[in-house]
C-alpha cells in the first residue's frame, strides 16, 4: 500500500542522503544463530543485484540490472530537461541495443499529460494521460494503451499540505466506480503513518506504521476490517557516517527473514 506511482529521479525521492555516487542494493536471507543475525544466502525474492549511478546534483543518470550469475541483464538510462523535468527512460539489453524508449510529455506549466511507451521497432505499446489540478498536482491517470490484460485508471486526492491522502484505482476507464480506495494519514513530520485500503464502503486491511529519526519505517502492523492484527513486520537498521542505511534486517511476526545489504559510494 504506497500512493501513486510516479517516477523518483532525485536523491531525496529514494530517501538517500549527501552527495551520493552510486548504490547497489543485495537482499539475502537472515540467518539468527543464538540471537545474533548473519548474512545468508541470496533472498528467495532476488533476482540479481541493482546498482543506480546519480550525477553531482542528485539526480539518476542510470541503473544496472544484474542477473543471479552476476551478468548484466539490462542497462536503463534517463533523461531530463534543461529544467530538470525526466523526459525519458530508455532500457538497452546486455548486447548495448536499445529495447524500449519511454517519453514523458509536460505542459507549458511545467505539468506531465502523457506518458508513451516505444519498442525497439519505434511502436508505441503503452500510452498514459494525466489531468492536473490548478495547483498543478496530479489527479488522474488513464491508461490509453497498454500489453497488459488491464487498462483502467487511477485517482489521486491531496490533503493541505499536498500529500496525497486518496487513491482510487478503476479496472476499466470504462467504471463509473472505483474496484477500491487507499485513504493515507501523515504525520507532523510528513511520515505517513496510516494506509487503509477500501472496497466501496466495507473496510479490508488497515497498515499503520512507525518510523525512526531518519524518516524510515521501524514497524508495519496490518490488522483486519475488525481490527485484528495480521501481521507485523520490523525493520532493523544499520547507517553509515553520512546517515543512509546500508543494512536492513527484515523480521516477520518476531522472526528475522531477510537482510537487505545496500553498498553507498560518494562523489
Amino acid at each position: 500500500m504506497v500512493p501513486p506511482r510516479k517516477p523518483t529521479s532525485q536523491l531525496k525521492e529514494i530517501g538517500l542522503v549527501g552527495n551520493v555516487k552510486s548504490l547497489r542494493i543485495t537482499s539475502h536471507m537472515a540467518v539468527d544463530s543464538f540471537g545474533t543475525i548473519y548474512k545468508g544466502k541470496k533472498a528467495d525474492y532476488w533476482r540479481g543485484d541493482v546498482v543506480t549511478n546519480f550525477d553531482r546534483e542528485g539526480y539518476k543518470t542510470d541503473a544496472l540490472y544484474y542477473d543471479k550469475e552476476g551478468k548484466l541483464n539490462h542497462k536503463v538510462v534517463y533523461r531530463y530537461s534543461n529544467t530538470r523535468k525526466r523526459t525519458a527512460r530508455e532500457t538497452y539489453g546486455s548486447d548495448g541495443k536499445m529495447s524500449k524508449r519511454s517519453v514523458y510529455l509536460y505542459d507549458q506549466k511545467g505539468n506531465k499529460i502523457a506518458f508513451r511507451g516505444y519498442n525497439s521497432q519505434g511502436a508505441i505499446f503503452e500510452v498514459y494521460a494525466y489531468k492536473n489540478n490548478d495547483k498543478g498536482q496530479e489527479i488522474e491517470e488513464v491508461c490509453v494503451q497498454t500489453e497488459q490484460s488491464t487498462c483502467g485508471k487511477y485517482t489521486h486526492e491531496y490533503d493541505d499540505a499536498g500529500r496525497v491522502s486518496k487513491l482510487c484505482r478503476y479496472v476499466s476507464t470504462r467504471s463509473s466506480k472505483p474496484d477500491n480506495c487507499e485513504t493515507y494519514t501523515y504525520d507532523a513530520e510528513g511520515r505517513m503513518v496510516e494506509a487503509i485500503l477500501y472496497q466501496g464502503d466495507r473496510l479490508i486491511y488497515k497498515v499503520v506504521f512507525e518510523h525512526d529519526s531518519s524518516g524510515n519505517i521501524t514497524t508495519q502492523t496490518k490488522y483486519d476490517r475488525l481490527g485484528l492484527m495480521l501481521d507485523e513486520v520490523a525493520y532493523v537498521y544499520t547507517y553509515d557516517k553520512r546517515g543512509n542505511w546500508i543494512e536492513r534486517v527484515e523480521y516477520v511476526d518476531g522472526i528475522a527473514r531477510y537482510m537487505v545489504l545496500r553498498e553507498v559510494q560518494y562523489h
